[in-house]
Order: structure tokens, then sequence, then C-alpha cells
């Protein structure tokens, strides 16, 4: 099983590890994502284009990927070319939802679906103005809540299309 973990620098056993570079970013790397799978470690140096709040930071493995959220993109680095692919938000990530048969990232204000080659098969934008919340996928569909007016004020469901992101009355 492989293990995946945020740092501040390479822990010890990663020194030599194979590197990747994630992000346009031409600053020196704030946030490591180390990867152990007990044959080989990679350590995944996140480079932000820009200043960023990171108010939330997730990674996951999904279909044979590192999937990484932090500040204002979802990282996607494949474990066997280690090819990384950017996925940038107007504001900030929020958090991810994966199964096996799908990977799914919400934004401040919107829902990313990822396909199983780290391409978006869809992003649907406009569900908040400071947050989503996905609380459930099922029967072909994605449902949740996107907050409109922050920081007390109330969230509204939304109701996605799970193929197509496509918005349907709630």
């Amino acid at each position: 099983m492989t293990s995946i973990k945020f740092s501040s620098l390479p822990e010890a056993g990663f020194e030599t590890a194979l590197r990747v570079i994630a992000g346009r970013g031409t600053g020196p790397a704030e946030t490591f994502v180390l990867l152990d799978d007990g044959d080989r470690r990679i350590c995944i140096a996140i480079h932000p284009d820009g200043p960023q709040a990171c108010p939330f930071r997730e990674a996951v493995i999904w279909k044979g990927m590192a999937v990484i959220g932090l500040g204002s993109a979802l990282y996607v680095v494949g474990l066997k070319d280690l090819h990384p692919r950017v996925h940038v938000f107007a504001g900030y990530f929020g958090s991810l939802v994966s199964t096996d048969a799908y990977c799914l990232a919400a934004s401040d204000e919107g829902v990313l679906r990822l396909s199983e080659d780290g391409t978006a098969l869809w992003y649907q934008r406009d569900l908040a103005a400071d947050g989503v919340l996905i609380s459930d996928v099922s029967d072909g569909f994605i449902r949740g809540e996107g907050q409109w007016d922050p920081p007390d004020g109330e969230w509204s469901p939304f109701r996605l299309e799970f193929a197509t992101g496509r918005v349907v009355p709630a």
C-alpha cells in the first residue's frame, strides 16, 4: 500500500527519491508531497504560481495518480510516467471525494471531475462564492451545498448530473 503525506521539507529517506516538480511557479517549493510504496519513493515539490493562501489541502492515490489539492490548484501526477498536470481554480481548493469509480475536487466556487488519465472531464463553476461541500454521489447525481454569503450566510443546495456536470433542479 502506498503512503502519501505532506511535508514542509523532504524527510530522511527521501533525499534520493525520484523528484517531480508540479506547478508553474519559479520560486522555491514550500510544500512537498512524499509517496512511499515500499519499492520506490517519490518526492513531489509543489511550486504554486505566486503566493497563495492554503486553507485546505488533501492528497489521495487514484487510478495510479497522486491527486493533490493545495492552494488554488489541483495537481495530478501519474505515478508511472511522473507527468504532472495542474488544474487551476479561481480561488482555492476545498476538498476531494474519491472512490474507485470517480475523483471529484471541490473548490471555492465549483466541482471538477477528473478523467482516468488526470484531465478534467468537466468543471462546473458558479455553485458558490466561498465554498462547496459535496454531500452525496449516487443515482447519477452529485448533491451538495454552496455558500454564497460568507462568513455566516446560508448554504444553497445544488444537484449536478454526474456524467456531464450540468446543473439540474435540486
